[in-house]
This record gives C-alpha cells, structure tokens and sequence, in this order.
C-alpha cells in the first residue's frame, strides 16, 4: 500500500488541480480533480467545496447556452441542471456533517 505520507502529497495535488482547474475556467476537468481527492479522503471539504463550486458552474454554462439558443433539447438541459444542482446541494450537506458551524 502507499504510506500516509504519499497518500497526503496526492490529495493535495488532487485539491490544488481542482483549484487551478477552476480559475483556469475548466470545470469539467475541476470535477474530475476534486472526485480524485475524494476517492482518497471522502470527507475532505476542501475536495467537496470544489467539486460543488465546479458543478455550479457547470450548470451556470449549460443555462447560458440554453438561453443562447446553443443547446439542442432545452428539457434534457434542465434536467442536467437539475442534476448538478442536486449534486452542489449534497456536497455542501456533506461539509456540514463534516463541519457544522460553517
């Protein structure tokens, strides 16, 4: 197995991608980054705060292409959006188990 110590230095280059990700305006590949980081430590609110703030976005550009007449299937649109919305709700439910006086 790989020690603790590995273990941190790819959770934090996991967490610091998802957030160079993010500025970088590529919040599929911030997703990406972020499920990295949580697949080694589940409850990681760093890795929970991105992912969420990345899926936000995400549906921020789907509602603005749909509204721009650019996606094809305005309703399978909602119901992405939808589903990434649910997707932020759980993860920021989760920081609160995690941390609740945040």
């Amino acid at each position: 197995g790989v020690g603790p110590e590995i273990q941190q230095l790819e959770l934090s280059l996991h967490l610091n991608l998802a957030l160079c990700q993010l500025k970088l305006g590529d919040n599929a590949a911030a997703v990406k980054a972020a499920d990295e980081a949580l697949r080694l430590q589940p409850s990681n609110v760093k890795g929970l705060f991105r992912r969420a703030q990345a899926n936000f976005a995400l549906s921020r550009e789907m509602t603005s292409s749909a509204a721009a007449g650019e996606e094809k299937g305005v309703p399978n649109v909602r119901s992405a959006v939808r589903d990434l919305h649910e997707r932020v709700v759980q993860d920021l439910k989760a920081i609160l188990m995690v941390e609740p006086h945040n």
